[in-house]
């Protein structure tokens, strides 16, 4: 794969995800989106690590370790445009993706 690509709520939740961990601690809200993002850089080398999503064949969840628990993130695969599409990103503890 060639790129990746965040949609604008993905972007949103990462941002909330730097402050949420940022009040307790500036370091701990880089560290968290430095594990983030080389997480969704993992996935140019292997687009497929991720779990299928409910049936998909384009979906997909990537879970990714933090502390106690982590975060997991929908993506698309784009062959025809030779991109990874983040759809979503939440933190494990939530419920489902808006």
């Amino acid at each position: 794969m060639g790129k990746i690509v965040l949609s604008k709520s993905a972007l949103s939740k990462l941002n909330q995800i730097k402050k949420f961990y940022a009040q307790r601690d500036p370091k701990i809200g880089d560290r968290a989106v430095d594990i983030i993002e080389a997480a969704f850089m993992s996935l140019l080398d292997s687009p497929e690590i991720g779990r299928p999503f409910e049936g998909s064949f384009l979906r997909r969840e990537l879970i990714i370790p933090f502390g106690k628990t982590g975060f997991v993130s929908l993506y698309e695969i784009d062959r025809d445009t030779n991109r990874i599409v983040i759809v979503a990103l939440r933190h494990q503890r939530e419920e489902g993706f808006n």
